[in-house]
């Protein structure tokens, strides 16, 4: 049923120029690792993640569900992740505006509070409600 896993393992240490059992101990799964699969004991998730590491392959490549051993990780598009992000912004209900220049995305409502801020400034506290007051009434209606 593990046949894969033991095949892979195998190769691995082979590569290495180990015998199987001294790359399993090495990896810190045991020297009985193979005996479990071969009795159809399922691997813990923690001994294949030792083993790919210890190897320098992929989780997938030791489970046999690839046959490449590594993922080659493409640099991103910096133009695409921006407009990504700026997508996902909208679709959250953010604008493409930045707070007080610090270049960092802001909600709609974090826009007005900023622009009522920047407004208020200067205003008595009696002024303040009265406009408070009127915004309610007009609520209300």
């Amino acid at each position: 049923m593990y046949e894969i896993v033991i095949e892979r393992v195998s190769s691995l240490a082979n590569q290495k120029g180990e015998a199987p059992t001294v790359s399993m101990k090495a990896a810190g799964v045991g020297k009985d690792f193979f005996y479990n699969l071969n009795n159809n004991k399922k691997p813990s998730i923690d001994k294949i993640e030792k083993l790919a590491e210890y190897f320098g392959v992929t989780t997938d490549y030791i489970l046999g569900r690839t046959h490449a051993p590594s993922v080659e990780l493409i640099p991103a598009d910096p133009e695409k992740v921006r407009a990504h992000e700026e997508a996902m912004a909208q679709l959250h209900g953010e604008t493409n505006t930045t707070a007080l220049g610090e270049g960092q995305p802001i909600t709609r409502r974090q826009e007005l509070i900023a622009k009522l801020n920047a407004e208020l400034d200067g205003r008595t506290v009696e002024e303040l409600e009265r406009d408070l007051d009127v915004l309610r009434a007009l609520k209300k209606k």
